[in-house]
């Protein structure tokens, strides 16, 4: 088995290579994605961002925390808890129609934005397990924490589209990304410098086609490494 190569993983567990994880390629698949998925992620995109915008300021207001207020912790972490909870499914279901795309599944659109929230409270508990995971991991040495937050990358891909448990999805992630791990890094970095750079360099105009364009390249990659098996019912 080469670097190159990755692994399907439909159930869980590992199989032989079917697709080559090769950087340029998924970039340039994702590139050629956009076409036809752009608006809808575009509108999905924002309505996380103004949903984000309107609980933090609402919520703020409704309980009287300042946002200079560092001192108060508690308020400002329940705020924050609940933002979570409320839009991020909103950004899981992003991810389910980007991997719905990259394996040309029928039925893609707002269903698969707004499926997530039927197991919201599951999302969240994999939401936490994952940080203390990342944080027990940076508190014993830096480098397992670096090693976590890539190989659990894949851990809300899997629970959104293969409706897995919380500590399945993580570790089905976790065993799966790490024989792949130092192209997914370079992938997943490469990805966030360019749409830095981009939107930058663009004046923020870039985005309109830099946003869609990151999300399909993690559903091109999901594909790649778990294989094009559809949903699970």
């Amino acid at each position: 088995m080469t670097e190159g190569e990755i692994f399907s993983n439909s159930e869980g567990s590992t199989s032989e290579p079917t697709e080559r994880f090769a950087i340029g390629e998924i970039m340039a698949e994702a590139w050629g994605l956009t076409k036809g998925s752009k608006s809808l992620l575009l509108q999905g995109y924002s309505l996380v961002v103004v949903t984000s915008v309107f609980v933090i300021v609402g919520l703020h207001w409704a309980g009287g925390v300042s946002f200079s207020d560092s001192d108060d912790r508690f308020g400002n972490n329940l705020i924050s808890a609940i933002n979570s909870l409320i839009v991020g499914p909103l950004f899981a279901g992003l991810l389910l129609y980007s991997i719905k795309r990259a394996r040309h599944d029928p039925a893609q659109g707002w269903s698969d934005v707004f499926a997530p929230y039927s197991r919201m409270f599951s999302l969240y508990g994999l939401q936490i397990l994952l940080i203390v995971l990342v944080i027990i991991g940076t508190i014993l040495l830096i480098l397992p924490g670096l090693y976590l937050v890539f190989a659990y990358g894949m851990a809300v891909p899997l629970w959104v589209d293969q409706r897995l448990g919380i500590w399945e999805s993580l570790e089905t992630s976790r065993k799966t990304v790490s024989k792949v791990w130092f192209r997914y890094f370079g992938l997943i970095s490469a990805t966030t410098l360019l749409s830095f750079l981009g939107g930058l360099l663009t004046l923020g105009i870039g985005l309109i086609w830099i946003l869609p364009w990151a999300f399909l390249v993690h559903g091109v990659a999901y594909r790649r490494i778990f294989g094009s098996s559809t949903t699970r019912p």
